[in-house]
């Protein structure tokens, strides 16, 4: 099996995370349809993404910026930088206004394309290191991707008082 072909197989992974069925099929590896990220949280309202869960320690949006912390990370790396790790730091804002939300997600797309363009690419990482980051991001979304697919329902199935 070829780079080549890894890298496009990691492309697909990682797109599918994000968008879902991709333009043209009609089935997917791991994700239904439009359960996707983006597909996800486009669906709930600030309200939504801000409500907690009882016995859950994290929001959908908590949920969303930390995974938007960790494309940026990411992508840091990507270009040369050395990015300051705040993993705690990603997890505390919880709550968004109508504009902060939107912002949230805007903010993921342009991170997701600038991750995806990597992946697009020809070169393959150089190390294990890289290597395994490359694979982890994937499945470090998917996580996040499972646990906001789990949350959606019970947040909003919720009747406000």
């Amino acid at each position: 099996m070829s780079d080549t072909m890894i890298k496009a197989a990691l492309a697909e992974l990682f797109r599918e995370t994000f968008q879902g069925v991709a333009p043209g099929n009609s089935g997917t590896w791991f994700v239904q349809g439009k359960e996707a990220i983006f597909n996800s949280i486009g669906s709930l309202s600030s309200e939504e993404a801000s409500r907690r869960v009882v016995g859950q320690p994290y929001s959908i949006g908590a949920h969303t910026v930390h995974l938007l912390y960790y494309l940026e990370h990411f992508n840091g790396h990507l270009r040369g930088e050395n990015p300051k790790a705040d993993w705690e730091g990603s997890w505390k804002r919880q709550e968004f206004s109508h504009v902060e939300w939107e912002e949230v997600a805007r903010e993921l797309q342009l991170a997701y394309a600038f991750t995806f363009d990597f992946y697009s690419g020809e070169t393959m990482p150089e190390d294990q290191g890289q290597i395994i980051a490359t694979i982890a991001n994937i499945a470090h979304a998917a996580y996040h991707l499972g646990a906001i697919r789990a949350l959606m329902p019970i947040v909003q199935a919720h009747v406000a008082p």
